[in-house]
């Protein structure tokens, strides 16, 4: 985002993977203050890619200050991280 978090929406539009446009949309939005929409991204990128993302979605966890929601999330991923 390099201190743009607006100029950031656009660039994202243009990442062809749906799933980290999800993923960066939840921080973007964060970041921007817009918790509602945020909130909806990472609830939207739960419901569609948990069994493979516990990872990513704890980091974004991580991101936004919930550090609870992060370890949770860390640690539903450790088996996944550890199978490799």
């Amino acid at each position: 985002m390099r201190g743009r978090p607006q100029s950031a929406l656009t660039e994202i539009n243009r990442i062809d993977s749906e799933r980290l446009r999800t993923f960066l949309y939840a921080i973007t939005y964060h970041t921007l203050g817009r918790e509602k929409e945020s909130d909806a991204a990472l609830r939207g990128g739960i419901a569609k890619y948990e069994p493979i993302d516990s990872y990513l979605i704890a980091l974004i966890y991580a991101f936004r200050n919930q550090s609870d929601e992060a370890f949770a999330w860390l640690n539903r991923a450790m088996p996944r991280i550890m199978r490799g």
